[in-house]
């Protein structure tokens, strides 16, 4: 991530604002409908880009190079939960890759359950489009400072 904060006091208080949070942040993202499976019941999301994304702080932009973000729960399969609730998951990350077009994408997997299928099927239909990714941010680097 490279922030654009206003002034020198301002990237401190970045600094301390995601110093307090553990990291964490999120955005919002769509679902790929084109991509669903209904026999298996998968679809690809985009989760991260180099999209500029503007925060209260100034200006975010990830860096999406593979080198840069950390795969390990990605490669364990981790769960696709809804409203940011680790109690309700309704699937799980199956696959990801990086893109020549700068976005990360994952393939992920909705269960079986009643709920996984209303939700599944709410994506399917378009009632769900948008899915809301959280992160935790390891690094900053300053790429500039305006007024």
């Amino acid at each position: 991530m490279n922030p654009t904060p206003k002034n020198s006091k301002q990237k401190t208080d970045i600094r301390s604002a995601l110093k307090a949070s553990g990291g964490k942040v999120s955005r919002g993202m769509q679902f790929e409908r084109a991509t669903a499976n209904e026999d298996d019941r998968t679809i690809e999301l985009c989760f991260a880009t180099e999209a500029p994304y503007e925060r209260w702080w100034g200006i975010e932009i990830l860096d999406c190079q593979r080198s840069s973000v950390r795969t390990e729960r990605l490669a364990a399969g981790c769960n696709l939960v809804m409203d940011h609730d680790v109690k309700d998951v309704v699937g799980v990350v199956v696959d990801y890759s990086f893109g020549a077009d700068k976005k990360v994408r994952a393939k992920v997997r909705f269960g079986n359950s009643a709920r996984a299928q209303e939700i599944y099927r709410d994506v399917l239909d378009g009632i769900r489009q948008n899915v809301s990714v959280g992160y935790i941010v390891h690094k900053v680097i300053l790429e500039s400072e305006a007024d």
